[in-house]
């Protein structure tokens, strides 16, 4: 069986450098390849990865024309290790996490003998809090609806300078209202699970998804594609699986801190294209046939 892995890049170019030398260094496979994405970063990034990097085989460089966002850059090394390299698995990874496991690959390649998944999570751990992010608890459309009132009310304050006066407030009604949140049980992730929303930093697709799907829905520019894709495989009754036998470290949004210099700016790119993301998602709830189909491969 032939992996790839997808690092999408943007900025944070120390940790796109420590996630490469992660797989490099610890993953005993032979069969493995990385497709490094750079999503049209505004600095040398790219360049300076090629440095580090420009003489192992296994990696291979592709650079966008423009910042595509989430899904669709993902979706540009997703295309390339699915045509160009005949990947079996996909693994989209991102730039801020690191594999420490050296039978990664080949526990995956066990997990997918007994559960014939689709889709599947790692245990993913915090490196800043030490909490396990995966997996996630399903959402409702009405939770969808909340989130979106809610988010458009965060982006109103944040615009207002009042955001931080009444953060107790707004935690409050988060915690309250909204339903996209991880699941609070402390013991749920350590055990393998079926049919649950999965985080994603780390999303393993086996070849059931690979030979079918050209990637990731990609009309998000950032945020909420781990409701999506739960949703679509619920539609398409494609076996979504959590294992806590693979781990994967996650530093988490350091593209995000990189490139946004001020608190307020991360708010503002935050509220605003979680309100934009949530509404691609209620448009995919209703016209899921006809906006679904461009995902599927021919």
């Amino acid at each position: 069986m032939k992996f790839a892995f997808v690092v999408l890049h943007y900025s944070a170019v120390k940790d796109t450098i420590e996630c490469i030398h992660s797989l490099l260094s610890n993953v005993e496979y032979s069969n493995y390849e990385i497709v490094v994405v750079d999503n049209c970063c505004p600095d040398d990034g790219l360049k300076v990865l090629k440095q580090e990097f420009g003489k192992e085989k296994k990696i291979y460089f592709l650079q966008t024309d423009e910042n595509l966002g989430f899904a669709r850059g993902n979706n540009v090394g997703y295309q390339y290790a699915k045509k160009e390299l005949n990947a079996d698995f996909i693994i989209l990874l991102n730039n801020d996490t690191i594999i420490e496991q050296k039978d990664f690959l080949d526990k995956v390649i066990g997990i997918y003998e007994k559960d014939s998944f689709a889709i599947l999570g790692p245990d993913i751990l915090s490196t800043e809090d030490g909490e396990h992010q995966n997996p996630y608890e399903k959402v409702d459309l009405l939770n969808i609806r909340i989130n979106i009132l809610f988010y458009k009310f965060c982006l109103m304050l944040t615009h207002m300078n009042l955001y931080d006066p009444i953060t107790k407030s707004i935690l409050f009604i988060s915690k309250t209202l909204r339903g996209n949140h991880r699941c609070d049980i402390n013991e749920f992730w350590t055990d393998s699970k079926e049919n649950v929303k999965l985080q994603g930093s780390c999303l393993i697709f086996s070849p059931l998804y690979v030979k079918k799907y050209r990637g990731l829905f990609d009309k998000t520019f950032m945020y909420v594609e781990e409701d999506i894709l739960y949703y679509i495989a619920q539609k398409e009754n494609l076996k979504m699986v959590y294992s806590p036998d693979i781990q994967v470290l996650h530093k988490e949004k350091s593209s995000t801190k990189s490139t946004n210099n001020t608190p307020k700016e991360m708010k503002l790119f935050y509220y605003r294209n979680m309100c934009k993301s949530l509404n691609v998602f209620l448009e995919l709830t209703k016209h899921y046939q006809e906006e679904h189909q461009a995902l599927q491969d021919d």
